[in-house]
Formats: structure tokens, sequence, C-alpha cells
């Protein structure tokens, strides 16, 4: 995270990891389909090669995606490292969205600040204390929280 000072919210390498177990398989099945027939199997090979250029382009975007808050100044970094720098007080206004379901409590803030709008979630590493930067340096005039309850239980 560098700087003491600096709050980094990034996406959890879970993804990252089941994206590559998604591009191995790909390959496993396409040596599996080719010494099983015998066969050059060019269509299976076309159709893999489009998964994992797919597929490696999450990873890409996924590895780049960060949001950073030193003191009043926030960086968002989003796909290929392109960076967008602003002053919270540049934030229009945080759609906080808490949802319950039977197994967790997911959140999901939303920020718009200017043309810049991203959102993060409580799945990300480092949520909690851009949570509660978030919730000290804005006005509660800019927050509006959504409360959705699924399954049994309140929140």
């Amino acid at each position: 995270m560098g700087n003491k000072d600096n709050i980094t919210v990034k996406i959890s390498p879970v993804l990252t990891f089941l994206v590559w177990i998604v591009d191995s398989l790909a390959i496993i099945i396409s040596i599996v389909a080719t010494i099983a027939s015998g066969k050059f199997q060019l269509g299976l090979y076309i159709f893999f090669l489009i998964v994992i250029l797919f597929t490696s382009l999450i990873v890409l975007w996924v590895k780049r995606f960060r949001v950073t808050a030193n003191g009043s100044e926030m960086t968002l970094r989003k796909t290929f490292g392109r960076e967008k720098s602003f002053h919270i007080s540049d934030i229009d206004n945080i759609v906080w969205r808490r949802t319950k379901t039977a197994a967790m409590l997911n959140e999901n803030v939303s920020i718009k600040a200017g043309r810049i709008k991203f959102s993060i979630e409580s799945s990300m590493i480092g949520f909690d204390k851009m949570a509660a930067f978030l919730g000290e340096n804005i006005p509660a005039s800019k927050i509006r929280y959504i409360d959705k309850c699924f399954g049994t239980g309140r929140i």
C-alpha cells in the first residue's frame, strides 16, 4: 500500500486465479480432444483462443483497477493504467448500497465526481478503510443509503 497515509482499494486476486484456471482448462481440453480424435481441431482451437484472449483482457483490467485516497486527493486507475485524480470536494454524490442475503452482507459504494464514475465493493481489498475514509470526509447530504434484504433477517 506504499505510504501509510494512503488508503488503497483493489480487486482481490481470487478472480485472477479463477481466470487462469479457466484458461488452463481450455488448453487441457484442446489437447485431450486432439489426442482422443486424432485429428486437428481447428474450430476448437479458434474457440479456445478467443476464450483465452478475452479472459486475458479481463485479468489485465482486474489487475490494473485501483482507487487510492491520499489526504484530500483521490486517484482512480482503471483499464490499462490510465489514472484520473480528483479532490474529494469534487464528489457530487455517493450511492451506498447494502444488500443482506442469507449468506452475507454485501456493500457497494458508487462514487460520482464530475465525469468520473466508479464503484467499490466490500469484497475488495481495503474496502473497510476506504468506507471509513468516505464516511468521515464526505458530507452526509451527498451520501444516499439503499438497504436491501433478501432471504431471512434484517440489516
